[in-house]
């Protein structure tokens, strides 16, 4: 068993750089803020390896908004992300004769 800690920092380079989401989605554009911190993750995951073609892992992080998200939107909630799942790793041969 593995367990890992992090903890990410996000910042915009350029004050004309808005917050995207992983497709590439404008979420926040730039303009109303003239601050560079977006925010800061930390984060755990516990990984066991339970054989050579099975593991599973457990991942835990809160987002922490900066002060661009909090000058640049309304004010939400923290949300709270926890993700399992299965991995099967490698396949599985069929037996010839």
């Amino acid at each position: 068993m593995t367990v890992s800690v992090d903890w990410i920092f996000q910042l915009r380079e350029s004050l004309r750089d808005g917050v995207y989401s992983v497709p590439g989605f404008l979420i926040i554009p730039a303009g109303k803020s003239d601050a560079r911190f977006v925010g800061h993750r930390p984060g755990t995951e516990v990984r066991w390896q339970a054989n050579q073609h099975l593991c599973f892992q457990a991942d835990y992080g809160i987002f922490y908004a900066g002060k661009f998200v909090r000058e640049s939107q309304p004010p939400q909630p923290q949300l709270l992300g926890i993700v399992d799942r299965l991995q099967v790793l490698g396949g599985v041969k069929a037996k010839t004769s």
